[in-house]
């Protein structure tokens, strides 16, 4: 197979359209998809553009799971789903989890249990590729550290709770929910083996 050749299409700030070309078996297939990245190389795409943080308080053997509900302008409407932000340059996902919970959610961290590999989306629209950021944290949820442009708000989850949202619900209220906070809950809801794993 030739080396592909990739071309950009639209030049925005946060996410832009490109053009693949690749050559294969003596044909042409040319594939439209959306990405962050300003760098297109097969190495760039092994960067994490984002983080998905897992946010846990655990206090006198109770366990909390922290959700956002957040207004999502494709949707034309709210999505539940795990804290999350973009990793700026220089940072690590870890870093990048500690700063955008604080943002998001105004809770400290109080250990990083851990992190996934780089995982991706949805490899047939785009390249976007995140971490997992597992975490303990503590503290008073708020939305002040929040931007301007972000409307947020911040749910912790009891066991109850999540029975519900994995049937898409919440308060008997049906929901949009964010497919990369959907396993999540569905792991949760299986067993209790899941907290036990994280905090032993």
């Amino acid at each position: 197979m030739k080396e592909p050749i990739i071309q950009q299409l639209t030049n925005e700030k946060w996410l832009n359209l490109f053009n693949v070309s690749i050559e294969k078996k003596g044909k042409t297939i040319n594939w439209i998809y959306c990405s962050r990245k300003k760098d297109q190389s097969a190495k760039a795409k092994n960067t994490p553009d984002a983080v998905i943080i897992v946010p846990i308080i655990a206090r006198r053997g109770n366990y909390n799971l922290v959700l956002t509900k957040e207004y999502r302008a494709p949707l034309l409407d709210y999505e539940i789903g795990l804290p999350a932000g973009l990793i700026d340059n220089g940072e690590t996902p870890e870093e990048a989890a500690i700063r955008e919970l604080k943002e998001e959610t105004n809770l400290d961290v109080v250990q990083i249990l851990g992190t996934s590999p780089v995982i991706y989306g949805s490899a047939g629209l785009s390249d976007e590729s995140f971490c997992y950021v597992f975490m303990e944290v503590d503290g008073r949820p708020s939305t002040k550290n929040a931007e301007e442009t972000e409307d947020i708000k911040v749910i912790k989850v009891s066991d109850g709770q999540v029975k519900q949202l994995i049937d898409g619900k919440l308060g008997g209220q049906k929901i949009k929910l964010s497919a990369k906070a959907w396993p999540i809950l569905f792991m949760l809801s299986l067993t209790n083996n899941f907290i036990d794993c994280l905090f032993s």
